[in-house]
């Protein structure tokens, strides 16, 4: 007699983490995978729906729909997105009417739909089945700059629920296991300040901030998410005890080897380009800048976790990550050409 299948909720099915998390849990055979998304009948959720997906309807906005949408799960994966709020139209629209600063009124708002999902995990009709909850988080950057860096909100959001979950929420607290999410590679499809930008006589320069801070953090943890974050979800939810805390990053590579490894590839010469602390505010949009500066400056000075002294390295945990070089192969980089 073979044994019932466990369930995975996975909140953002449709985005670069959460659609990570499905395809391994899929591929695993013994477990169903519920998505939850704010539109099932876009293509992104077409798409997941086709691969097997179980998709609902649900907001991280509204608890109740949660609630629902967590009923009979083994596990829940839990990815709030400060920058899809950002360029939300309603967004800036009450911050204008509000007169509130827009990254802070963000900055809340990611907070509250985290709120509103461990509320709903911890409902007792869904504690009934849950086994784990797991939280892809973010470095308390004003706490452990001693409140040097104030800005980050997109970090301290996503610390200041894990810590409402550790503080106030003992019945998740104890099946908890988060990962500190890298610096995405995906990032880098986007034209931007920070991707390899293709040159007139087409070579390539990307961007190299010189920042003030000890030389070994000048080493940057890049994530491949669209490829590892179901792997660090996984080992969390059935390879390692509760409480694990994962760094979530594929490989650690300074730009300058980002660089040697993308001239390689493209086969056309790729430099670094040093940009001062000056140039390095004056890339970024006013309502964006105090948050990237302090950002940058925190990790360059104080490393991106921090020192934390809990966070395990996937590959000492036997995760096998996807590297930087793999990832330039695989992926199409027309959008910057």
């Amino acid at each position: 007699m073979t044994s019932p299948q466990k369930l995975i909720v996975v909140l953002g099915v449709t985005g670069t983490q959460g659609s990570s998390v499905a395809a391994t849990f899929l591929s695993l055979g013994d477990w169903k995978v519920r998505g939850v998304t704010r539109n099932p009948e876009s293509e992104s959720a077409k798409n997941q729906a086709a691969k097997g997906v179980e998709l609902v309807k649900g907001d991280l906005d509204d608890k109740e729909s949660l609630k629902a949408a967590f009923i009979g799960a083994t596990a829940i994966f839990l990815a709030t997105d400060f920058w899809t709020i950002f360029k939300q139209k309603e967004t800036h629209e009450k911050a204008s009417a509000t007169g509130m600063f827009l990254p802070l009124l963000c900055h809340q708002q990611e907070v509250q739909q985290g709120l509103n999902a461990v509320e709903a995990a911890s409902d007792p009709k869904v504690l009934q089945s849950l086994e784990r909850f797991v939280f892809s988080t973010l470095t308390p950057v004003t706490k452990l700059s001693g409140g040097k860096y104030t800005h980050v909100y997109h970090f301290d959001s996503k610390a200041k629920i894990e810590e409402h979950i550790r503080s106030n929420v003992p019945e998740l607290a104890k099946i908890l296991g988060t990962f500190v999410m890298g610096v995405f590679t995906e990032n880098w499809t986007a034209p931007g300040f920070l991707s390899p930008q293709k040159q007139a006589d087409g070579s390539w320069a990307i961007n190299d901030p010189q920042l003030p801070g000890p030389k070994e953090f000048s080493t940057i943890p890049w994530v491949v998410a669209s490829k590892d974050t179901g792997k660090f979800v996984k080992a969390l939810v059935i390879d390692q005890e509760p409480g694990t805390r994962i760094y979530g990053v594929s490989e650690f590579k300074t730009r300058a080897e980002v660089a040697e490894i993308w001239g390689k590839i493209l086969g056309a010469p790729t430099t670094t380009r040093p940009i001062s602390k000056d140039e390095f505010a004056e890339a970024w949009p006013e309502l964006v800048r105090d948050e990237m500066i302090d950002n940058f400056s925190f990790v360059k000075e104080f490393g991106y976790v921090g020192n934390d002294p809990d966070v395990k390295l996937p590959w000492d945990l036997g995760i096998e990550t996807t590297t930087v070089e793999e990832y330039i192969r695989a992926e199409n980089w027309s959008s910057l050409a």
